[in-house]
């Protein structure tokens, strides 16, 4: 179980991500490994590595957990937002939990 995917292969003004995979590989983890990935909030740094535009999902035996008002909010109410922007489905294999930021 992986909780939150950290901010992906990106860099902002203030964030530089591109560091999980290789940790994950640290300790023998590869990203087939993991079965759950639990995503605290739908924000950049909290989701980078679900999916990338050039590799697609990144965890593909995962089931995403993300809260039920996240989900709805930029899956559901946005289809040309963050799954558009991936460029991969993302409903096939999220499940929503109570809560989550609006």
């Amino acid at each position: 179980m992986l909780i939150d995917a950290g901010l992906g292969p990106f860099a902002t003004e203030n964030l530089v991500g591109g560091d999980l995979l290789d940790e994950l590989a640290a300790i023998g983890v590869q990203p087939a490994d993991v079965d759950i990935v639990a995503v605290s909030h739908l924000h950049l740094d909290h989701d980078g590595w679900i999916a990338t535009r050039d590799a697609g999902l990144t965890f593909p035996n995962a089931t995403m957990h993300v809260g039920r008002r996240d989900y709805e909010h930029f899956v559901v109410s946005d289809p040309d937002g963050l799954a558009s922007e991936l460029g991969v489905p993302l409903e096939a294999g999220v499940r929503s939990l109570p809560g989550g930021c609006p």
